[in-house]
C-alpha cells in the first residue's frame, strides 16, 4: 500500500526532511480530505500536544554551559585558595554533582515515559558521563581528592506522578555510572518497543559509544542495569547497594517476564517474578521481552572487539551472557585457532583461555608453534602454562621451557648487571676478584679489598648529579630527562610518571624490565615441579661460572649497596638482589645434601691384613673426603697428567705398583711447588690420587712409608684451595 511505502520512505529521511514534508506536502492534505477524517487527524495531533506538553526539555547546550562553568570556577578557586588560604572548593564540587545528578531523571523520564528523543537522551548521558570524568581528574585540584572520591550520593528515580520508581545510593561521581548504565538500558528497551527503524539501527553506534567512554566491561554491565558483573567481588556489589519501593512500583508491572528467549524463567504458577539482573520490577511483559534484541546487539557487539583485541574477560562476558554458551565457545575455539599466532596479545589471550579451558594439548600445540611472539611482560601467562603442563603428559615440554626460561633470566640479569659494572669482565677485575674470594670471608683485609674492586669495576658517571634533578628524586618525582649524566641518564624515565599506561609497556620493558618479578616466578616454579630442583640446581652453577662474585655473599652486598646511590638502577638492585638470595639458597641445599651423602656413605675400608687374608687384589676401600660431582669439572687431559711424570697407557694413566715411586715424586712437587696449577692439581687428586691411594697395591709398602706418603698427601690437597677439599 502507499501509505505503508510512504512511512517507509518517512523514516529514513532526516528530521529536517521529515519536517519540511509535513510542512509542504502533508498538511495541505488536510484540506482536501473529508471533514470527519480531517477532524480525526488534527484530534491525534492535539492529544499528542497534551501528552508532550508535560514532557521535560533537555536542553544539552544550557547543561553543557553551566557545568563548563563551575569546572572553569573550580579551576580559578584552586589558584586563589593558594594565596588566600580559603576555598569554595567543596560547595563547586558539591553543585557540579547535584546539577548532573538532577538532570538525570528527566533523562530517564523521556526516554522510559515519553519514548521520544532518544538520539538527544543517549547524547545528554555522554556529556554526563564525561563531566564526571572530568571531575574525577580535576577533584584534587585545590585540596584532598578523598573528599570528592568519598562523596555520597543519593538518587531517587521518580514517575511523571511523583511516585518513587529505584533508588540508588552510590560513593563518589567515580561510581555514578551504575545510575547511568541503569538508565541506558531503559532507553534501549525503550527505543526497541517504541523506536523507529531508523533509531533501532543506530543502537550499535551507541553502544560504540558507551565502549568508548566506560570501557569494553560496560557493555556487560548495561545488560545487568550498571550491576557489577558475575567476575566481580561481592564486596564491590554491596557498595552500590539498591533500595527499591515494591509498593509503588506496582503501577508499572503489567505481567510476568521470562529469561530466556522462549520459555519462561519463573515457577509455573507464573506470579514469582524472576529475581536475575537482566531485569528491571518494574518493566511490562512487552518492555521486558525487548531486552533480547539488545543482548543480541551487545553480544555482536564484543565479538567484533574480540576479534580484533581478544582477551579472556571478553571470552567470560561472552559466556555469562549468551542465550547458548557451547556454541559462543565453538566460535571463538575456531576464531582463535586463526588468529592465536597474529599478534602477541592474540597469543596470550589464546593461552589463557585455553588455560581456563584446561586444555593442555591445545597449550602445547600453541607454545611450540608460536612461542617466539611472547614478550618479558607475558612471563605471568607463560609460567601459569608450563605449570599447566607439568601436570601433563607434556611435563618434557614444561621442563624445556622452564631451563630455557631461566638462563634466559641470568643472561638478561648478567646483561644489566654489566651496565652498572660494565669493568666488570676485565682480567684484572676477575684475577683480584678470584683472589679475595680465597680469604677468609672475616678477614679485615677480605673487606677492604672487596671495596677497592667494586670501586674499580663500577661504570663511573661523568658528574654530580643535577641539583633540580636532587630536589625531585627526594620529592619521590621521577626524574627528567636531561638531568643527570653518566650510565643514570635515562633518557625515557619519564615512563615513570603514569605506571598505568598501556601504551608505554614496550618502552618500560625495555628500559625497565621487571627482572626481579619474571626470574621470581620460574625460580617459585622451579620448586614446586617435578624435575624443577634439578634445573635449578644446574642454573646455579652455570650462573657461578658467568658471574663468580656470586660466591661471595658479601662482594655482592656491596655492589648492592652501590647501586642504591643510583634511583635509576633499582630494577637491576633488585633483581640482583633476588639472584643473590636464589645462589644462597642453593648452596645451602648444596651444603646439606653432601652432608647427608657423608652420613649415609658406608665407612668399610678394608684393612691391610683383611686384603693379605682375601688374597683379593681389587677389593677397595671409600675415600674419607667428597668428591664433587663430575659434570661440575673438567675431566683431567693426558697432558695434565702426564706433566707429573705419572707414565699413560693409551692416554690414560695406570695405577700398578711401579706408580708409587712416581705418585710419590708427585706429591712432593704438589707439597713444593707453590707456582703449580690448582686446576691440574685437583685434576689429578680427583682422578689418580684416590685410586692410587686406597688401592691394595699400597699394602707392599713399609709402615713408615705409607704415614710419610698419606703426609704428602694431605698437604698436597689442603693447598689445592678449592671448596670441595677443606682444609683440615
Amino acid at each position: 500500500m502507499l501509505s505503508s511505502k510512504l512511512t517507509e520512505v518517512f523514516n529514513t529521511l532526516p528530521s529536517e526532511a521529515q519536517q519540511m514534508l509535513v510542512e509542504k506536502h502533508l498538511a495541505g492534505l488536510l484540506d482536501l480530505m473529508p471533514k470527519e477524517k480531517s477532524k480525526k487527524v488534527l484530534a491525534a495531533a492535539t492529544r499528542l500536544q497534551r501528552k508532550f506538553n508535560d514532557a521535560p526539555k533537555l536542553d544539552l547546550r544550557s547543561k553543557r554551559k553551566q557545568i563548563t562553568s563551575l569546572l572553569d570556577e573550580l579551576t580559578r578557586d584552586a589558584k586563589i585558595s593558594f594565596i588566600k588560604e580559603r576555598s569554595n572548593r567543596d560547595e563547586l564540587l558539591s553543585e557540579v554533582v547535584h546539577s548532573l545528578v538532577s538532570w538525570l531523571n528527566d533523562i530517564w523520564s523521556i526516554v522510559y515515559e515519553y519514548n521520544v528523543n532518544f538520539l538527544l537522551a543517549h547524547t545528554c548521558l555522554l556529556f554526563v558521563a564525561d563531566a564526571l570524568a572530568q571531575l574525577s581528574e580535576s577533584s584534587s585540584l585545590g585540596g584532598c581528592k578523598c573528599s570528592v572520591m568519598n562523596l555520597p550520593v543519593d538518587f531517587t528515580l521518580r514517575d511523571k506522578h511523583g511516585k518513587i520508581v529505584k533508588r540508588f545510593s552510590v560513593m563518589g561521581p567515580q561510581n555514578l555510572d551504575r545510575i547511568l548504565l541503569w538508565i541506558w538500558r531503559d532507553l534501549f528497551v525503550s527505543l526497541f518497543a517504541k523506536g523507529t527503524e531508523r533509531e533501532k539501527k543506530k543502537v550499535p553506534d551507541f553502544l560504540e559509544d558507551i565502549e568508548a567512554l566506560l570501557g569494553v566491561h560496560a557493555l556487560e554491565r548495561l545488560l545487568y542495569g550498571g550491576r557489577p558483573s558475575e567476575d566481580e567481588s561481592e564486596e564491590e556489589d554491596e557498595e552500590d547497594e539498591e533500595y527499591e519501593d515494591e509498593d509503588e512500583e506496582d503501577d508499572y508491572i503489567d505481567g510476568d517476564h521470562s529469561c530466556e528467549d522462549d520459555d519462561s524463567d519463573y515457577d509455573a504458577d507464573g506470579f514469582d517474578r524472576c529475581t536475575c539482573n537482566f531485569h528491571a520490577s518494574y518493566w511490562s511483559e512487552h518492555l521486558n521481552k525487548e531486552r533480547i534484541p539488545l543482548r543480541v546487539c551487545v553480544e555482536k557487539r564484543l565479538f567484533s572487539i574480540f576479534e580484533v583485541t581478544p582477551s579472556l574477560g571478553i571470552y567470560n562476558t561472552l559466556l555469562n551472557i549468551s542465550h547458548n554458551a557451547l556454541e559462543i565457545e565453538m566460535h571463538i575455539s575456531r576464531l582463535l585457532s586463526k588468529i592465536a599466532g597474529d599478534t602477541a596479545d592474540n597469543l596470550v589471550a589464546a593461552l589463557d583461555i585455553h588455560i581456563a579451558n584446561h586444555e593442555t594439548a591445545t597449550i602445547a600445540s600453541l607454545l611450540k608453534s608460536h612461542s617466539y611472539l611472547l614478550r618479558p611482560r607475558d612471563a605471568v601467562t607463560l609460567q601459569v602454562a608450563v605449570a599447566m603442563l607439568a601436570d601433563s603428559e607434556y611435563r618434557s615440554r614444561s621442563l624445556a621451557i622452564l631451563e630455557k626460561e631461566l638462563e634466559d633470566c641470568i643472561r638478561a640479569i648478567y646483561a644489566s648487571v654489566h651496565t652498572c659494572f660494565s669493568h666488570i669482565e676485565d682480567d684484572a677485575n676477575k684475577k683480584d676478584l678470584l683472589e679475595l674470594l680465597k680469604l677468609p670471608i672475616a678477614a679485615a683485609s677480605r673487606k677492604e679489598r672487596v671495596q677497592q674492586w667494586a670501586e674499580r669495576v663500577i661504570t663511573a658517571t661523568n658528574g654530580p648529579m643535577h641539583p633540580m634533578a636532587f630536589a625531585a628524586m627526594m620529592m619521590g618525582l621521577p626524574m627528567m630527562p636531561g638531568t643527570e649524566d653518566g650510565d643514570d641518564a635515562d633518557m625515557l624515565n619519564y615512563v615513570d610518571l603514569d605506571r598505568n599506561d598501556p601504551d608505554l609497556d614496550d618502552l618500560r620493558e625495555e628500559y625497565r624490565p621487571e627482572l626481579k618479578g619474571i626470574f621470581e616466578g620460574w625460580t617459585q616454579l622451579g620448586q614446586t615441579m617435578k624435575g624443577g630442583p634439578v634445573i635449578l640446581a644446574k642454573l646455579y652453577v652455570k650462573a657461578i661460572e658467568m658471574m663468580p662474585w656470586l660466591r661471595g655473599s658479601d662482594v655482592v652486598t656491596e655492589m648492592t649497596n652501590r647501586l642504591r646511590d643510583r634511583p635509576n638502577k633499582s630494577h637491576v638492585l633488585d633483581a640482583l638482589v633476588n639472584l643473590s638470595a636464589f645462589a644462597k639458597m642453593q648452596r645451602k641445599k648444596l651444603s646439606l645434601a653432601r652432608g647427608e651423602q657423608r652420613r649415609n656413605k658406608p665407612q668399610t675400608a678394608s684393612s691391610p691384613a683383611a686384603g693379605r687374608a682375601s688374597g683379593s687384589p681389587s677389593s677397595t676401600s671409600t675415600p674419607s673426603f667428597p668428591l664433587p660431582p663430575t659434570a661440575t669439572h673438567p675431566t683431567p687431559t693426558a697432558a695434565n697428567i702426564a706433566s707429573f711424570g705419572i707414565p699413560l697407557a693409551n692416554g690414560a694413566p695406570q695405577p700398578p705398583l711401579l706408580l708409587v715411586f712416581p705418585l710419590y715424586q708427585v706429591v712432593w712437587k704438589m707439597s713444593i711447588d707453590s707456582s703449580l696449577p690448582s686446576l691440574s692439581v685437583f685434576e689429578l687428586s680427583i682422578s689418580v690420587l684416590p685410586h692410587i691411594l686406597f688401592s691394595n697395591h699400597l699394602i707392599v709398602i713399609n709402615f713408615r712409608c705409607r704415614i710419610m706418603f698419606f703426609a704428602f698427601v694431605h698437604n698436597a690437597l689442603s693447598r689445592c684451595h678449592h671448596p670441595y677439599f677443606p682444609s683440615h
